[in-house]
């Protein structure tokens, strides 16, 4: 998670002390140059508020996944930042599209559809608890200004339920099995 916050602020402070854009390495739909977006527009950000704004909202839901689930952090980043910059790509209207945003999006849908679909009582609570928190957050799916991506939101939250819902029902499935396995096993007697 530092990794990825340190990338994005590097990247910017490039961009501050330099005089750059980067924006034109974000996502161009359907355009051959935009293919480079689909990994490095989470790490380009256009002013102190957009980055300020999108590393607070990273922090809060990516330590939560990180704490909750160790395991699955590194591939649910990855599968989610993947998944929702191909879909903006393939999708979205045309335009540069930068920001992690929407892959915070995909973490809030991973969070609350994972919790829902693994179906395990502390996997609901907290499913719940983000559900609530962020709840509001979810406006963003909306079109407001033409400078939002609110694609990138809608993608990420998106795929962000969908690749929940694959893991939760395997996790579950994987978790039940080895319950039916343990019960299977012949008892000891003394």
């Amino acid at each position: 998670m530092a990794a990825i916050i340190l990338a994005m602020w590097a990247v910017f402070g490039l961009q501050s002390l330099f005089g750059l854009d980067f924006s034109k390495y974000g996502i161009l739909p359907r355009n051959e140059k935009g293919l480079i977006g689909i990994v490095l527009a989470p790490f380009i950000h256009s002013n102190i508020e957009h980055i300020a704004y999108n590393t607070v909202a990273f922090v809060l839901i990516a330590l939560v996944l990180a704490l909750s689930y160790p395991r699955k952090f590194i591939w649910v980043f990855l599968v989610s930042m993947i998944s929702t910059d191909l879909l903006v790509w393939l999708f979205a209207r045309s335009a540069y599209h930068i920001g992690i945003s929407g892959v915070v999006f995909a973490l809030v849908g991973f969070m609350i559809a994972y919790g829902i679909a693994r179906r395990s009582v502390g996997a609901i609570i907290l499913s719940v608890v983000i559900g609530i928190v962020y709840g509001s957050f979810l406006y963003g799916v909306i079109p407001s200004a033409k400078w939002i991506s609110w694609e990138s939101h809608l993608f990420g939250l998106i795929s962000g339920i969908l690749w929940g819902i694959v893991w939760g029902v395997s996790d579950r499935r994987r978790s039940l099995k080895a319950q039916a396995q343990i019960q299977e096993q012949p008892q000891q007697s003394e």
